[in-house]
């Protein structure tokens, strides 16, 4: 096989993508040494460890048999030597023993080759053949510098690589920066830094601690890969790493840092971290705070190039914490930014596929006479100077350089170095055949003869003309963006206006050395651009006004991008007033735009020929216009924040003004003259809203039209007041002549605006004000004011409102506090009587049984009719108690029945005619009595209650007149809810009323009510006695009167549900109205009980009170009863274990088993057994009884004979007679 040239091998050498490379060096190894298998190592730094990463016809043992090969163990020696290795059979070297066994391996014979400059080792090229094979001197000599150009090949490549690698790593610092300026929030954004750096440097964990100022602390806000103990920490300066790098201002690397002075307590005990890297956030100098990133035990230590990293991307970092507001900007400086780096990554792409299909230009050039002739090229040298071969081969070398480079080249320059056998690279221009000169990059090592002497250089040419060329772009794009950056600074500064726009326009002049230029503001109202700055342009251009698509700002403003014109004044986009009045020759625009809402456009031009701009020019404007895009946005923040204060101000002062009265009329008035004060307008009224006229009206005007308003009315729809009362919303008419819906007459309106008057979504009126003045308008911030002020003047409405309603309430509420002081009086007392109730119905119920024993006992006639005066005595007792139980509430209510009230009040009346007639009459005076009773429905109620409640009133008002008069008694039927009864009334006698607790008996909606009047013509009653008139015991008859008759009517009306209302002044009488529910069913007729008797009983009889208990004892066993005695509870049931009986009669209060426990026991073993309680409580008892289940009946002490007779028959009339002797009652 023919060996190719050195030329040739030298070409392929030249390769500088490592793969390539790599593969170029194996293969032309291979081909020169004409070896079955050829093998490069490289030597690793970290750690020093030497790796096979290219080989070619390598033996399949080496894969497949595990342990290290014959191959790394050769490179191994040779790499330790340092010098070339020969073994012709391996196998006999006792060195190197191999894996596999002897008889699978396949090349015996090695040659080992340092890949070294100098005394840099790269690596090692091993060379093996299944054969034995001895080389030659001069083949080793040769494959020698094939090895030594092999590593000038790596060193040259290496740059390129690290190059690469860095422009990567700064391409993710890029992506990072832009990722964290796209984030606004403070919060998210350090969470963001910290996930961000801790990525960027391939470490698990960081935390992100800002300055406070305050405190002189700094604190973590944000941490990756750590617990929540980290927010407890904090750091001084100096202390820790964190502390001393923002003490410093600078980063710090810490790799040894469970050893290190600065490592912080907190983090030796919490964690296991070994290294440390900090860069302080700097913003202008200042500090913001300090961003660690942590290695654990089994992480890399850190590099200068990490901190070179981490402190590009800190600076990233306090940029966005410091000013997210300049968030745009940031991003559209990375987009230019990342425009440029693709534009150089693509020209770098097509640099290095060019370089790959021919990376190289070699040249192999011998001596003559001190002078370089070329010999040998590669087609790439030939195709990249435009010479055939022919007229290369021979030539001076020197004839292709440029003259300096020519000059370099024989005055003792990198050829004579190679010459004396030394590595050379040097830059050098070559010139093409039609006179182009090529930047290249010489690297030549000597070339010898067979004889071993240096007789000339293989030289390799790497055209790097584009490589110059992009990184003086580079410089240039660097500078530029530095100079925006400054300018920026400064523009961001200035919050005045009018000085800032001056100031943009001088340096987006400076930037692209303009002559002129103009900032020109987006008016949305008249919709056009407006000059607001401009530098050498006369005074005629600030009338000058452009619309979208108009000249060459207008077209940019509407495009929403930029425009270069170098042929302005033949440009169809010339205006012609600019191409009148001014000398432009190349114009550069740019729109103004924040958060993509046009602010305006930015225009600088050039004068005279050949001053044109460039593509650098417009990216550097477009740069600038979106920092002062930002910077006019935030003067113009800052002036509506300015101009908010002082309306807020204003708004203020008015709404405190507004809150010094609570006359509705006085702030009406208030509000209209205030409006005119706050918009400037001569004119301002208020329309109140009638919901049920369901029109406008006016509530007050003030101003030069006051007097012409106050007669108009506005329907919904009508005018400006009815369309914004029929919208609820605003409206401004700045051409109110020609508006469709004018009201007319009103031939001076020139601009109207009205707002509506709402509180809490609930309409009031409107508010409106107008100018007459020429040319007059209101703008949005009009409206926006008049809106804020407008939501004053409705809470100052309302409050007004609700002032009256308050006070109404405030009566109301003082009535309703009478009642309840009276409700609690009526509590109180009624607790107390219901005590001593309970102990009288205990005494009469014995006495009332030995009276009835003792008639049964005596024949005497005058003996029994003595007997019978004191059991009407006793009954008469019994009824002043169930009076105080009445008044005490203590009896529970009767179920209500549909009762006929006329029929009730008519019995009433008969049952009292001796008080209302008779005895008036026998005095000489007489009582006419009224009624007006027809067609009044039936009530929910008890008859007896109704009667005793009527009876009362009748009572009252006879005693009321004592001259004589006229009662009268009257009913009607109201429809309407509880309560009406309160709010129905009116006149001079109805001062006040009772109004008792609403207990609905029918659930239906519109359940309507009876009233029921009882007046009298007598001498009425003072306010003060009125509201007293209900107490217990209070009564203005002196000794004849006990003071419960009205309280027991207020007792019945409760139980009934109802209402009781007193109306009287002194000298015209008093009226009592009673209010009842409407019955939905008819009357039920009461059923009379069964007077059939029964034989004798066994009956228990269980009481404490032993005179209780035996006087009715007595009495039963004298009507024929068989009883049995027990003297409480325990002794009851004791005995019915014994003994059976047929009923069994037990009191209810007893001490240790009580009534209820007696029943239970009972009704638990023996469920038929009847059973009565007896109480002294009162009726109460019965509701409970009746929600237990427990006794068949209750009677009430005192209980007459005939009733406790009728129980026992009805509850044992089922039962077995238990003797014969027949129970007697007296007739």
């Amino acid at each position: 096989m023919d060996r190719p040239t050195e030329a040739e091998l030298l070409a392929e050498l030249a390769a500088l993508r490592k793969q390539v490379l790599l593969e170029a060096i194996v293969h032309q190894a291979a081909t020169i040494a004409g070896s079955a298998a050829v093998r490069l190592f490289l030597l690793e730094d970290d750690p020093p460890v030497l790796r096979c990463r290219m080989g070619v016809g390598l033996p399949a043992e080496e894969n497949a048999t595990p342990g290290i090969s014959v191959a790394e163990q050769f490179a191994r020696e040779v790499a330790a030597t340092g010098d070339p290795l020969v073994v012709a059979d391996i196998r006999e070297d006792p060195r190197f023993r191999s894996p596999a066994p002897a008889t699978q391996v396949r090349h015996i014979s090695y040659l080992g080759l340092p890949v070294k400059l100098a005394d840099r080792l790269f690596g090692v090229l091993v060379f093996s053949s299944p054969a034995p094979r001895t080389y030659p001197g001069d083949e080793i000599a040769f494959l020698a510098a094939f090895a030594t150009q092999a590593a000038l090949a790596l060193e040259n490549a290496r740059p390129f690589h690290q190059e690469q690698e860095r422009r990567k790593q700064l391409e993710v610092v890029r992506a990072l920066s832009g990722e964290i300026t796209r984030e606004l929030d403070l919060t998210t954004l350090l969470g963001l830094i910290t996930r961000r750096a801790a990525d960027l440097l391939g470490v698990s964990s960081g935390t992100v601690l800002l300055w406070v100022e305050e405190a002189q602390l700094l604190v973590p806000q944000a941490w990756h890969g750590r617990g929540d103990w980290v927010k407890e920490v904090r750091l001084r300066l100096g202390e820790g790493v964190a502390g001393t790098v923002a003490q410093r201002r600078e980063g710090m690397i810490v790799n040894d840092y469970r050893t290190s002075p600065y490592a912080h307590p907190s983090f030796l005990e919490r964690t296991r971290v070994t290294a440390v890297i900090a860069e302080p956030l700097l913003y202008r100098d200042r500090l913001l705070g300090v961003i660690t990133l942590t290695n654990e035990a089994t992480g890399r230590p850190f590099t200068p190039q990490d901190r070179e990293t981490l402190a590009l991307f800190a600076a990233h970092a306090a940029i966005a914490i410091e000013n997210d507001q300049l968030y745009d900007a940031i991003r559209l400086e990375l987009t230019e930014r990342q425009r440029a780096e693709e534009a150089l990554r693509l020209t770098q792409e097509r640099y290095r596929d060019l370089f790959e299909q021919a990376p190289v230009m070699y040249v192999i050039t011998g001596d003559r006479e001190g002078e370089p002739i070329i010999l040998d090229c590669n087609a790439l040298f030939l195709h990249t100077l435009g010479y055939r071969r022919a007229e290369v081969l021979g030539r001076p070398l020197a004839d292709f350089y440029t003259p300096g480079s020519r000059r370099q080249l024989l005055q003792g320059g990198g050829y004579q170095q190679a010459l004396r056998g030394e590595f050379v690279t040097e830059e050098r221009q070559l010139v093409t055949c039609d006179g182009r000169v090529i930047e290249t990059l010489l690297q030549a090592v000597p070339k010898g003869n067979e004889e071993g002497r240096v007789s000339g250089t293989h030289g390799m040419y790497v055209d790097i003309t584009e490589r110059k060329r992009a990184a003086e772009a580079l410089a240039d794009r660097t500078r530029q963006l530095e100079a925006v950056r400054t300018v920026t600074e400064e523009i961001t500064r200035e919050l005045d206006l009018t000085t800032l726009l001056r100031l943009i326009n001088r340096r987006a002049a400076e930037l692209v050395g303009a002559v002129s230029g103009v900032v020109w503001l987006w008016d949305e109202t008249a919709e056009c651009l407006v000059p607001e700055a401009w530098h050498l342009h006369g005074e005629w251009l600030e009338d000058v006004r452009l619309r979208l698509g108009e000249g060459v700002a207008g077209t940019v403003a509407q495009r929403r991008e930029g425009l270069m014109l170098n042929d302005y004044r033949t440009s169809t986009y010339a205006h012609p007033l600019f191409l009148e009045r001014t000398e432009i020759t190349a114009v550069l625009a740019e729109p103004l735009l924040y958060h993509d809402r046009l602010l305006g456009a930015i225009t600088v031009d050039n004068q005279g020929v050949g001053r044109h701009f460039t593509e650098l020019d417009r990216n550097t404007l477009s740069l600038f216009a979106a920092q002062a895009a930002i910077a006019i946005e935030n003067a113009r923040l800052l002036e509506a924040t300015e101009r908010a204060a002082r309306e807020a101000r204003s708004l203020y002062e008015i709404a405190h003004s507004l809150t010094t009265s609570l006359d509705p009329s006085e702030v009406l008035h208030l509000i209209s003259v205030k409006t005119t004060e706050l918009l400037g307008t001569p004119h301002a009224q208020v329309v109140l809203w009638d919901e049920e006229a369901r029109t406008l009206r006016l509530g007050a005007a003030y101003g030069s039209e006051a007097e012409h308003v106050r007669t108009q009315e506005f329907r919904l729809g009508e005018g400006v007041n009815g369309i914004v009362a029929e919208t609820r919303a605003s409206l401004i008419v700045n051409d109110y002549q020609n508006f469709p819906r004018r009201v007319p007459g009103m031939t001076e309106l020139v601009a109207v605006i009205g707002v509506p008057l709402l509180y809490r979504d609930r309409f009031l009126g409107v508010l409106t004000s107008h100018a007459t003045q020429p040319g007059a308008a209101f703008t949005q911030a009009h409206l926006a004011l008049l809106t804020s002020f407008a939501d004053q003047a409705a809470i100052a409405i309302q409050n007004a409102q609700l002032f009256s309603e308050l006070n109404k309430s405030y009566r109301d509420l003082q009535q309703a506090q009478d009642e309840l002081i009276r409700s609690e009086k009526l509590r109180a007392l009624g607790q107390m009587a219901a005590g001593i109730a309970h102990d009288l119905n205990n005494i009469l119920a014995a006495v009332l049984a030995r009276v009835e024993l003792l008639r049964f006992r005596v024949s005497d006639p005058e003996t029994r009719e003595t007997l019978k005066t004191l059991e009407t005595a006793v009954t008469d007792g019994a009824h002043v108690v169930r009076r105080l139980q009445d008044f005490a509430r203590q009896r529970a209510r009767s179920p209500l029945v549909p009762t006929d009230l006329a029929r009730a009040v008519q019995e009433t009346l008969e049952m009292t005619r001796p008080r209302w007639r008779d005895e008036p009459q026998r005095q000489g005076r007489v009582i006419e009595v009224r009624t007006a009773l027809d067609g009044v429905p039936h009530i929910l109620g008890n008859a007896p209650e109704v009667r005793e409640a009527v009876t009362n009133l009748i009572l009252n008002a006879v005693d009321a007149m004592p001259q004589g008069g006229v009662l009268t008694l009257s009913a009607r039927a109201l429809p309407g809810r509880t309560g009406d009864l309160a709010t129905r009334q009116s006149g001079s006698l109805e001062s006040g009323a009772a109004q008792l607790p609403d207990r609905p008996i029918a659930q239906l909606p519109g359940v309507e009510w009876v009233e029921l009047t009882v007046t009298d013509t007598g001498i009425g009653m003072s306010e003060e006695i009125r509201r007293r008139i209900f107490e217990p015991f209070f009564t203005t008859k002196g000794v004849h009167g006990t003071g419960l008759g009205l309280a027991v009517v207020y007792g019945i009306m409760e139980r009934h549900g109802g209402h009781a209302r007193v109306a009287s002044a002194p000298g015209r009488g008093s009226t009592v109205t009673l209010q009842f529910h409407v019955a939905l069913g008819p009357v039920v007729a009461r059923q009379e009980a069964s007077a059939t008797l029964a034989g004798p009983r066994r009956i228990l009889l269980i009481d404490d009170d032993p005179w209780v208990r035996e006087s009715l004892s007595d009495l039963l066993r004298t009507v024929g009863h068989h009883v049995t005695e027990a003297d409480g509870g325990a002794a009851g049931l004791a005995h019915l274990a014994e003994s059976p009986v047929d009923l069994v009669l037990t009191d209810l209060v007893m001490p240790e088993v009580s009534g209820w426990d007696v029943a239970r026991a009972i009704k638990s073993r023996l469920p038929g057994l009847p059973i009565v309680l007896m109480t002294g409580w009162g009726d109460q008892v019965v509701k409970e009884a009746s929600e237990r289940g427990l006794v068949d009946r209750v009677l009430g002490k005192p209980f007459p004979l005939e009733e406790i007779l009728r129980v026992i028959r009805e509850l044992t009339a089922d039962r077995p007679s238990a003797g014969s002797n027949p129970v007697r009652t007296e007739s």
